[in-house]
Formats: C-alpha cells, structure tokens, sequence
C-alpha cells in the first residue's frame, strides 16, 4: 500500500532520534527522558514545516476546487476538505497499564481551506513502521477503515473535535524499538482526492524478553 520509499525517508528521521541510544536495555532506561525530548523537539521542528506546506496546499486545493464547481452563491467560500493532520493528543499509548504502549491513538482532524474542522465521509488507511538499530524499517501496523467506521470515529469533547482512532501494536517484535513512524492517507468520498500527513511518535522501550 505505502511505498519503502517513504519508510526509508522516516528511517531516516527516526535514526537521528535513535543515535543518542546504546545497545543495552539499562541504557535505553536511563535515557528515556532523554529521547522523548529529543522526539518532541524533533516533531516540533517537523511539524512547523509541515504546517507551511500544509497552508500552501491547501490554497492550491482550493483554488482548484472553486474553478471546478462554482457556489450557488455568487462570492461564497464553500467549505471543503483540504488537509488532514494529526492531533496533538496523538501518541503511544498504555491501555493495559503494564509499563508497555500496546496500542496507537490517532486524533485525526480534517479541515477546510480556512483551517476549521470539517466532517467528511472517507476511508483511511494508516501504517506504522518502527525502527531498531541494526534493522531495516519495519511494519507494525497496517490497517484499513472502512467508511462507515471513519464516521463512527467522530469525537466532540475537552480535547475537540476529531476522529479518534485506537489501532493495536503488535505484542512481539518491538523490543528495542523506541519511536514510530506513523502515516494516514485519507480518501475523501466527496471528491475522491485523497490526502495525507505523518508524525514521528516516541514509543516506550520494551523490554527484552
């Protein structure tokens, strides 16, 4: 579905994240906090690049819309989609509280061309690849939703208004695996466009067993 391209662009991202790390368990414990603000840091950076890319596309995108339908309103800004990013709430999670992120938790907000949230009806598609020292990027999660679970997905509280998604990490294979990179690409029913955003997520150590 995702090209290894992209998985080798992120490989990228997440070696510079990893290169504060040694081999031993002990080590990675001790630097934990370490790497988590090296991520966070890291995301910031990232992000403030995506968001200027983001703002230019979705002008183009709109542009490009207004000249294929015109409003019945002469003058109207008719919302539509025209990007998605992740939330800032999004990130490894705990569910279990066993000391392990056992699942991932997107908040996936969609907005129109001004930046307000804006429901849709879509499919998504979504992946995450870790990476380990000494290993090529790996797929962890792989997971499709259909339609009607993207609209059962719609969430409107004290963290916003989003869709929420929990996916399931695998139970083995992430030892030593300490970041994720994770990628959304949505299909916007409406129109058939798609679109997409990605986010590089600290993951708490896993022990060796």
């Amino acid at each position: 579905m995702f090209n290894r391209l992209w998985l080798y662009g992120m490989a990228g991202m997440l070696a510079a994240l990893l290169g504060a790390c040694g081999p031993s368990s002990s080590l990675l414990s001790k630097q934990n906090d370490e790497l988590r603000k090296q991520n966070l840091d890291l995301e910031r950076q990232v992000t403030g690049l995506q968001e200027a890319m983001r703002r230019r596309e979705a002008e183009v995108r709109s542009l490009e819309a207004k000249a294929q339908v015109a409003p019945a309103i002469e003058g109207a800004d008719v919302p539509r989609l025209a990007e998605i990013r992740f939330g800032r709430y999004t990130n490894a999670v705990d569910t279990s509280k066993d000391g392990r992120d056992d699942a991932l938790r997107l908040y996936l907000l969609t907005q129109d061309q001004q930046g307000h949230f804006l429901p849709v009806a879509a499919k998504l598609a979504v992946q995450a690849a870790v990476l380990i020292p000494g290993q090529e990027p790996r797929v962890v999660v792989d997971a499709a939703i259909a339609p009607e679970q993207f609209h059962a997905a719609y969430r409107s509280g004290i963290t916003g208004t989003h869709y929420t998604f929990d996916l399931p990490l695998p139970k083995d294979g992430l030892e030593g695996a300490t970041s994720l990179a994770v990628k959304a690409v949505l299909t916007d029913a409406a129109t058939g466009g798609t679109f997409e955003t990605q986010i590089a997520l600290p993951l708490r150590p896993q022990a060796a067993k």
